[in-house]
């Protein structure tokens, strides 16, 4: 459980639900120090319990004492611990969403919707988060130590620096640099394939992508 190393506690929190299928508040039982310890939790309610205080089985471990930021949920069912989903592709999400959140693409579509596309064209973790935060840097305020602080891994970060065209740097020189990581490259691709299908993309704006992409493309075979 490497990935969970930078957090000193992990709560395991009971929600309290309503009828509605949301929370009304919740309860933390126990805290741990690591993730292991909290993996080995025993809740020690009874059912009567339980269904009496409001609380549903559904135990959540989370990084605080917030139930929206759990990272396994028990299921009572099963009487087991299960990674529902990927905290930090909802941290990148949220990340990309609040900072796009006054800005524009051409036509006049909100920002954050071009991210979130990107994501859904690639397929591992670490490419969803880059996908999500592939601008956040270059394009709004949030910076790489803001990232950091987020807990997104040092391989995410690299990938999201790489992304970010730098001040005076040549466009040639951006895209050597994202060919030759493979996290960048494979981010990189799935935005020109965005862009490129972009309708109000100017024929200048296509021809510079098409060439990025052909460039991108080929011999692949130098992934760090």
């Amino acid at each position: 459980m490497k990935k969970y190393k930078q957090y000193e506690k992990f709560y395991i929190v009971a929600p309290l639900c309503h009828g509605n299928g949301g929370w009304r508040g919740s309860k933390v039982l126990d805290e741990f120090d690591s993730i292991s310890e909290a993996l080995n939790y025993e809740d020690p309610r009874g059912s009567w319990e339980r269904a009496s205080g409001g609380y549903g089985d559904s135990l959540r471990i989370c990084i605080s004492e917030d139930p929206n930021h759990a990272i396994f949920i028990f299921h009572d069912e099963d009487r087991k611990w299960e990674e529902q989903y990927d905290f930090f592709i909802d941290l990148a999400k949220s990340v990309s969403t609040k900072s796009h959140n006054c800005q524009k693409r051409r036509g006049g579509e909100p920002y954050w919707k071009h991210p979130n596309r990107v994501a859904q064209k690639v397929k591992t973790s670490e490419e969803k988060q880059v996908a999500y935060l592939h601008d956040v840097v270059e394009d709004t305020e949030v910076t790489l130590e803001d990232l950091k602080a987020h807990g997104f891994s040092q391989d995410v970060l690299k990938a999201v620096n790489i992304l970010t065209k730098k001040k005076g740097q040549e466009y040639s020189e951006y895209l050597e640099n994202v060919k030759q990581n493979k996290l960048a490259r494979t981010v990189k691709i799935a935005d020109m394939l965005d862009n490129i299908s972009d309708r109000y993309a100017t024929k200048k704006q296509i021809k510079k992508y098409a060439n990025g992409l052909s460039f991108l493309l080929e011999d692949c075979k130098n992934d760090k």
